[in-house]
């Protein structure tokens, strides 16, 4: 029995972390998808799959592009020279 009760722990801490992750039922946490030469997150370098939490600054230099994706439906792309902050209230 309590090996039964600690599989059922395991699963609903797993279902909450990833409803965490995701937020509303069906989004994801945005993604970099694609990105040319520098491109910050936070004053670090940015990389292909980094994700983008609630408030984090996204800043590309001369040259420079980045792709977010949002969902599989949604997507932003920032050109050079912008700096953005991720706030859903703002989109």
């Amino acid at each position: 029995m309590r090996r039964i009760a600690g599989v059922v722990v395991f699963l609903l801490a797993a279902s909450a972390l990833g409803f965490a992750q995701q937020g509303q039922a069906g989004a994801r946490v945005p993604t970099v998808t694609y990105l040319e030469e520098s491109v910050t997150i936070d004053s670090a370098e940015a990389n292909i799959g980094d994700l983008m939490p609630l408030g984090a600054v996204v800043s590309t230099s001369a040259g420079s592009l980045v792709d977010i994706e949002f969902n599989s439906r949604n997507a932003i792309r920032l050109s050079e020279n912008t700096t953005f902050v991720f706030n859903p209230n703002n989109i």
